[in-house]
């Protein structure tokens, strides 16, 4: 996680190690009960998947803050997010 302050607003950065979000997912995934990997059910592995609100939740918070919150990268090393805000 970093976060640094560009010119007006902050930017987070938030990344993990997992397995990545297909490309076909990922102009989905700020979708509220959007669940990408059907495979991954809560049923199956209780420790994975969702509900498919994490990430809508977080843009909402972002936007209710005047920011936004972008996929910056996904491959089968992780993923990478950043999170906009405003600095005033």
């Amino acid at each position: 996680m970093e976060l640094v302050s560009r010119g007006t607003e902050y930017v987070l950065t938030i990344a993990d190690t997992g397995s990545g979000i297909a490309p076909e997912i990922q102009p989905h995934i700020f979708e509220r009960f959007y669940c990408g990997n059907k495979a991954r059910s809560r049923a199956e592995t209780p420790n994975e998947g969702g509900a498919g609100l994490g990430l809508p939740i977080a843009r909402w918070i972002a936007e209710a803050h005047y920011g936004r919150i972008e996929l910056q990268r996904s491959d089968e090393t992780g993923s990478t997010f950043a999170v906009f805000l405003p600095l005033t």
